[in-house]
């Protein structure tokens, strides 16, 4: 009953809609289906014979005979809601085989259990909402590899279940991706048209298979349309002076025309699956990079070796030398060669230990597990047993590549040694000085002062200058003098800017012996007060603390 409808179909060339053909069938079908549900077949054959089932990845040409369900090898089930319509030879012997005799549920019910048995999954697969591209499954299991399509359209389920072949290897795409892949290829062939560059590929005989627009416009003589243009750049094995060609190592390629040289190019060919990849770069841009480049390097270069300091410079990844200067290898006295051969930093650091330019730890081991973990930001002085003196720093780049430095301060650290020296000895002279001295810095304050002084004054050692002033040492001196008014000149002198001059006084101290005042400018605004009287005269007394100290 449902082939006249068909072939309707098929006789208005696919005038009709498929849904309007379906909708006629379906009508056809639930009287036949009806009395043939148990048998599962149909008394005039196939249903849907000829109808174009709803495959999203299998088109159908309306002149073939036959129902697409009936020629399939695989299973075929088209479902009108849970009622099935019509199924392959392949889906009946599914269906028959997971029917229970004496148990009655629904077609759509039976195929679940079929397919579930055959694709884990897809009864819970099928039971939801279908996607509008369809649902696709594949199992792979001992008997095989399978793939499971499904596809809901205007009420009917269409499901197929085939062996997974090369032809089934299909890749569904939304609508978005594939738009967004489309943007991206015109992107990319708008790129490569505006390339001023020649760009080509070129096939296993060295033929012309793909060309981007500036290479067609190098070819001489090439009209629009003909195809495959000139190979204007013969391949390496058509050049015997170029036999070899790396992927990295260009080959010059002079291009000619009308029997004149137009430009030189360096060609680099880098072979694909599909052929070699070709790009032609204009000799003279390379050439001049690398002119440009060689007074920079050289300059550098000679720099590098002229610095004072050994620099070393240590790879990310394994922390192996690379670059070194003349000076390194000088300070640290290892061979040139056997540091040319880009030794590891745990390495070099055993290496330097071993002539003894370590200072050596009390933990060897641990100090150069910490080291060695973490070297950025290291920074120390080395004092050698030859009495040399090294400063070493690392520092880190952001790419993880280290830099170590090493630098000789041993005279640096001589001179300091002899300030150092000569500071003791002015500091044991003025300890020997029997004279009371006391030195105030511009501001003020009361940087030095000897013991004499402490004595003089009666005030704890190390208590004088601790936050004294020349207003709180005054306070002091009127404390233990008769009154005087050089105290406030003494203040003045000390805060003064002008140009000063040396003077002195004569005080009386309240226990009746002389003192000797005398005050002096010193470099850089400073002011020297000393005072001298006859240590026999000077009986002692209780001691004297500062203001602030009491009050605290």
């Amino acid at each position: 009953m449902t082939q006249p409808f068909a072939d309707m179909a098929w006789m208005l060339g696919g005038a009709l809609p498929a849904l309007l053909v379906v909708m006629l069938t379906l009508a056809a079908s639930r009287r036949v289906h009806a009395g043939a549900r148990d048998g599962w077949s149909t008394a005039g054959g196939p249903l849907l014979a000829g109808l174009t089932p709803p495959d999203p990845l299998r088109v159908m040409d309306p002149a073939e005979e036959g129902s697409p369900c009936e020629e399939a090898d695989g299973i075929r089930l088209l479902f009108d809601g849970r009622e099935l319509l019509d199924t392959s030879p392949a889906g009946l012997e599914a269906l028959r085989t997971s029917r229970e005799a004496g148990v009655h549920i629904s077609d759509w019910d039976l195929a679940l259990r079929a397919l579930e048995r055959m694709v884990p999954g897809a009864a819970r697969a099928l039971c939801r909402h279908l996607p509008d591209r369809g649902l696709v499954l594949r199992h792979r299991d001992a008997t095989g590899d399978r793939i499971l399509r499904a596809r809901r359209l205007h009420g009917l389920t269409f499901v197929t279940l085939d062996p997974a072949g090369e032809a089934d290897e299909t890749i569904t795409l939304t609508r978005d991706s594939h738009a967004a892949a489309e943007q991206e290829l015109r992107f990319l062939r708008q790129i490569v048209a505006l390339d001023p560059t020649p760009t080509w590929a070129e096939g296993s005989g060295g033929e012309i298979i793909w060309a981007n627009p500036a290479y067609l416009a190098c070819c001489p003589g090439y009209e629009a349309g003909t195809w495959p243009p000139p190979a204007i750049f013969p391949p390496p094995a058509e050049d015997p002076a170029h036999a070899a060609i790396s992927d990295d190592q260009p080959q010059r390629a002079v291009l000619v025309q009308d029997g004149r040289d137009l430009c030189e190019y360096d060609v680099y060919r880098r072979p694909r699956t599909e052929g070699t990849l070709c790009h032609a770069l204009p000799a003279h841009l390379a050439d001049g990079t690398r002119s440009s480049l060689n007074p920079v390097t050289r300059t550098l270069a000679k720099t590098f070796a002229r610095l004072p300091t050994g620099l070393a410079i240590f790879d990310a990844d394994a922390q192996r030398l690379i670059l070194f200067n003349p000076m390194l290898a000088e300070l640290t006295r290892l061979d040139p060669a056997w540091l040319s051969s880009r030794p590891r930093l745990d390495q070099i650091l055993d290496r330097l230990r071993e002539r003894q330019f370590i200072p050596e730890p009390r933990d060897y081991r641990a100090w150069r597990k910490k080291f060695l973990e973490d070297p950025a930001g290291y920074d120390a002085d080395w004092p050698l047993p030859n009495g040399q003196t090294y400063r070493v720093s690392c520092r880190a780049d952001d790419d993880g590549a280290l830099a170590l430095v090493l630098q000789d301060i041993s005279a640096e650290m001589g001179t300091i040694r002899g300030f150092r020296a000569d500071l003791e000895t002015h500091e044991a002279l003025l300890n020997l000085c029997g004279e009371a001295l006391a030195v105030f810095s511009r501001g003020g304050t009361l940087v030095l002062a000897n013991p004499s002084y402490e004595d003089l004054w009666n005030v704890a050692p190390g208590a004088v200058l601790a936050d004294t002033d020349i207003l709180e040492a005054s306070r002091i001196w009127a404390q233990a003098c008769d009154p005087s008014p050089v105290w406030a000149e003494i203040r003045d002198f000390v805060a003064s800017l002008e140009e000063r001059g040396a003077w002195s006084a004569s005080l009386r101290h309240r226990q009746g012996f002389e003192v000797k005042l005398r005050v002096n400018p010193m470099p850089g605004g400073a002011t020297l007060v000393g005072f001298q009287w006859a240590a026999e005269a000077m009986p002692r007394a209780p001691a004297l603390v500062p203001k602030s100290a009491a009050l605290g």
